[in-house]
C-alpha cells in the first residue's frame, strides 16, 4: 500500500481534544480561514462552538483534520470506522508520532493541503474478535494482559489453525506495521515498515524460551486460545479500548485501512519515526537492558518524569514487571529517582541525561 496524490478536498471536518487549549486555538484560527475560503466545513461536536458540529461516525467530509497527539488520532480512527475520509493529524503540543505536521507549521501548509498537494499512505489495520464477537479496527494494536498486576497469562497460539506453542507471558502483543514501532518494539519485537504486508507476534517477558517475536503474513488469521491467569484477562485494542476478552480472541488483517494524510510522502516511515523515538535509546547500556527496562525508559524519554503508579497505568504491566525496570534502569544509571513534591509518599523517576 504504496502513499498517493489526493484531489482537492471539498468538504473538512475539525476534531480534537476539548481538554487541550491549544488543540482549540489552532483549530479555531483554522476554521475561521477555511470558512473565509468558502470551505464546506463540519465540526466534532463538543469541539468548537460552530455549525454543522456532529459525532465523528456522521462526518460526510473528504478530509479530517484532527487536533492534538497520537491518542486523538487513533480515536477519530477508530469512531470513523469503515469511513474512508483521510485524517491529517496536527501535532498540539502532545505525544505525537502518527500526527504528520506541528500546530506551530499548519498555517504554512493549510493552502497547499486545500490543493490537493497532499498525500494518504493507506495503513492496515486488525479487525480482533472475542469468541466470534467484532471489536474496533486496531490501527497499532490489540493486547491480551492480566487485568491486574502480578498474575501471569497463560495462552496457546496458532496461526491459521496450526499450534505453534504455549507460553505463560506478561501479555501478548498482536500488531500491524505501524504499531511495531510502540508496544511491541519495547517488548522485543522487530521494526517494520509500515507498507509491508505482515501482522507482528510478540510475547512480552515470555517464561517459554521458545516463544519469540513472530512474523506472518497479513492474510494469515492468528489465534490466542485457552487464555486464562489469576485475574481475568483484558484485550487493550491501542491503548484505548479496554474489553474481557475470554476464552479466544483471533485477528486478521481489515478490509478497511487507516488513510493517513501526510505533506510528505515516503516509503521509510519505520526508520524516520524510530529515529524520531529512540534517538538516544540506542546507547550501549541499554541494549542488553530486559525488554520491560526498555519499554519503561521510551515511556519516560517521551512523557517525561513519572511515578510508578503513573507508569503502571501507562504501560498496563504488572506491577512486579515495571518495579523490575525501574531496578534495572536505576542500577545502570540511566533514570534516577526523585522526590515527588505532589506527594511526599511517591518518587518520581526522571532519565539522568
Amino acid at each position: 500500500m504504496e502513499a498517493k496524490r489526493m484531489n482537492a478536498p471539498t468538504r473538512v471536518a475539525l476534531v480534537g481534544r476539548v481538554e487541550n487549549p491549544l488543540a482549540i486555538k489552532t483549530a479555531d484560527r483554522i476554521w475561521n480561514f477555511l470558512k473565509g475560503k468558502g470551505m464546506k466545513m463540519e465540526v466534532q461536536r463538543g469541539f468548537l462552538k460552530r455549525p454543522n458540529a456532529r459525532e465523528i461516525r456522521e462526518f460526510d467530509a473528504d478530509l479530517v483534520l484532527s487536533f492534538g497527539g497520537d491518542g486523538t488520532l487513533l480515536h477519530v480512527f477508530r469512531e470513523l470506522g469503515e469511513g474512508n475520509a483521510p485524517v491529517l493529524g496536527i501535532n498540539c503540543g502532545e505525544l505525537g508520532f502518527l500526527t504528520d505536521v506541528d500546530y506551530s507549521m499548519i498555517d504554512a501548509h493549510i493552502t497547499n493541503v486545500m490543493k490537493g498537494q497532499y498525500y494518504i499512505e493507506p495503513r492496515g489495520r486488525l479487525d480482533f474478535s472475542i469468541d466470534s464477537e467484532r471489536l474496533p479496527h486496531a490501527l497499532n494494536e490489540g493486547i491480551i494482559v492480566p487485568s491486574k498486576s502480578l498474575s501471569l497469562l497463560r495462552y496457546g497460539l496458532n496461526v491459521n489453525q496450526e499450534y505453534l506453542w504455549r507460553d505463560n507471558a506478561d501479555a501478548l502483543i498482536i500488531s500491524t506495521p505501524t504499531g511495531t514501532t510502540g508496544h511491541a518494539l519495547s517488548a522485543g519485537g522487530p521494526v517494520i515498515n509500515y507498507n509491508a504486508r505482515v501482522i507482528a507476534v510478540v510475547p512480552m517477558n515470555s517464561t517459554n524460551q521458545a516463544s519469540r517475536p513472530l512474523v506472518v503474513p497479513d492474510d494469515a488469521t492468528v489465534t490466542a486460545y485457552d487464555i486464562s491467569a489469576a485475574s481475568p484477562p483484558d484485550l487493550v485494542i491501542d491503548g484505548q479500548v479496554r474489553v474481557k476478552c475470554g476464552s479466544e480472541v483471533s485477528a486478521r488483517k481489515s478490509k478497511h485501512p487507516a488513510l493517513l494524510a501526510r505533506i510528505y510522502a515516503s516509503s521509510y516511515a519505520a526508520p524516520r519515526r524510530i529515529r524520531k523515538k529512540t534517538e538516544t535509546a540506542e546507547m550501549e547500556i541499554l541494549k542488553t537492558a530486559p525488554p520491560s527496562s526498555k519499554f519503561v525508559f521510551h515511556l519516560l524519554e517521551f512523557e517525561g518524569p513519572l511515578t510508578q503508579k503513573e507508569i503502571i497505568a501507562a504501560t498496563m504491566l504488572p506491577a512486579r514487571t515495571v518495579r523490575r525496570g525501574l531496578d534495572c534502569l536505576i542500577g545502570r544509571g540511566i533514570i534516577v529517582k526523585k522526590p515527588f513534591l505532589g506527594d511526599p509518599r511517591q518518587s518520581l523517576y526522571v532519565i539522568s541525561r
